[in-house]
């Protein structure tokens, strides 16, 4: 790019120089640097894209599996609880004793919060 601004630099002198197409040049040097424009911000839209495009493949497309993963893990995760209510066993059943004080323990610190 610096060696075309040379260049063309040289050529406006000549041009002075030897009275010719002094128009035409500064013509030619707008045109030219108008597609230059034109050129870098079609480059700049193409880092864009491929930037948008990485961003999508290795970190929302990811995230989204991973959701659903958790979505799904959780569905069944309620439904085992929802089944654990009424097993036969329900009321010496380790687990659903810890879910039991641990939703009891997040009542008192609602409370708690409530309060203050």
């Amino acid at each position: 790019m610096m060696e075309e601004n040379i260049v063309s630099i040289v050529q406006l002198v000549l041009n002075l120089l030897f009275g010719g197409g002094f128009i035409v040049t500064l013509v030619t040097l707008k045109s030219e640097r108008k597609k230059a424009k034109e050129t870098a911000r079609g480059a700049e839209l193409d880092n864009i894209e491929r930037a948008t495009d990485i961003l999508m493949r290795n970190i929302v497309t990811p995230l989204k599996e991973e959701l659903n993963a958790l979505r799904n893990e959780t569905r069944k995760l309620r439904k085992a609880i929802n089944k654990a209510n009424s097993c036969t066993h329900s009321d010496n059943c380790p687990v659903l004793d810890v879910l039991r004080n641990d939703t009891k323990h997040q009542d008192q610190e609602q409370g708690r919060n409530d309060t203050d």
